[in-house]
């Protein structure tokens, strides 16, 4: 094969990896994603694991726990598949610069860096389906200028955020509070509300304006990039842990690579996670959402929902990861192999 069609075949083989191993970690772990958002996104409403699981349940039944899910995938299998895409072409290229004979012969900072470049491709991509996804998760669904509450049913036209208990809203940050909060009428939920991802992504770029579709991209950014420095470079260094060759094939080594990947990846780039959710189902600039977060809770306001969070990364980077590997593998011995 020559080195034009061999760079497309290995070009495809990271993008299906990617879609494959995007899609395997979303529904092992969607309920857990759920509750992170909701803890994140409403943590007076959510203080707990628990409180919120049975919440969810009893209100939406599984389908609340997995609402979400279907732009999860596009999200996850856009991610997945620009971000395996990217940290191949990217890791070739410093293979090529650097004269290594394979990937392997790479230093492992070389492989986190080549990870974290990938992150600024992976960010443009998944900016608008995590915007749709924290929507539909949290139940804010905008229109116009308010928006509208599943738990409640009830609709402020001044910001939008409201709790069935006070009546009380404020308008700058869109939290509850009774000493700066603002008493307004509770009215029915509005009929047409978008509760599915496509209406969701119409009402958005109709409504808001294509632009809207990208918001909470800058600290997609940051957070892609930093989380992937550590989740390519744990896993990378998980299998030179565990490995006893680079051309060793283990399921459950792979496994606990990719878990160790992906717990570092999300368990130092959280707090960046909680503020980009904010801003994404809120009004505010991402600095202004962090001084909110921290006015509020103080320094536990960004680890708001960690624990679901960290529960999902391990099982869900595994799975991740294996389906990555071994369609790698498949793929190498029918087409590198045969021809």
């Amino acid at each position: 094969m020559n080195e034009e069609y061999k760079w497309l075949a290995e070009s495809f083989r990271d993008t299906l990896a990617g879609i494959l191993g995007g899609t395997a970690a979303v529904y092992s772990t969607q309920p857990l994603d759920t509750i992170k958002v909701k803890m994140q996104t409403s943590p007076r409403q959510h203080s707990s694991i628990l409180q919120t699981l049975s919440q969810t349940f009893k209100r939406e039944g599984m389908r609340g726990l997995y609402a979400g899910s279907t732009p999860a995938v596009i999200a996850n299998i856009s991610d997945t598949a620009v971000t395996f895409l990217a940290y191949g072409r990217i890791s070739s290229w410093v293979q090529e610069m650097s004269g290594c004979q394979n990937h392997q012969d790479l230093p492992l900072l070389s492989r986190a860096l080549c990870g974290a470049g990938s992150g600024v491709f992976a960010s443009f991509v998944l900016t608008p389906s995590e915007l749709v996804k924290c929507r539909l998760q949290t139940g804010y669904v905008t229109k116009e200028t308010g928006y509208v509450t599943k738990e409640t049913g009830y609709v402020t036209k001044e910001s939008g955020y409201v709790t069935k208990e006070t009546g009380y809203v404020t308008k700058n940050t869109g939290h509850v509070t009774k000493e700066t909060g603002l008493l307004i009428s509770p009215t029915k939920k509005r009929a047409g509300a978008p509760l599915t991802p496509t209406a969701m992504f119409l009402h958005i770029a109709t409504k808001e304006g294509p632009g809207r579709l990208m918001r909470g991209w800058t600290t997609t950014l940051l957070r892609k990039v930093w989380s992937s420095f550590f989740f390519f470079g744990g896993y990378e260094g998980g299998k030179m842990v565990l490995l006893n060759s680079p051309e060793e094939v283990s399921l459950w080594k792979t496994a606990v690579a990719g878990g160790v990947g992906g717990t570092l990846s999300w368990g130092l780039s959280y707090p960046i996670d909680v503020v980009k959710s904010r801003v994404q189902v809120g009004v505010l600039s991402p600095w202004s959402t962090v001084r909110d977060i921290y006015s509020e809770l103080g320094l536990r306001g960004f680890f708001r929902g960690i624990t679901p969070c960290l529960i999902r990364a391990f099982p869900g980077c595994g799975a991740l990861f294996v389906a990555v590997d071994f369609t790698k593998l498949t793929f190498n011995k029918v087409v590198f192999e045969v021809y």
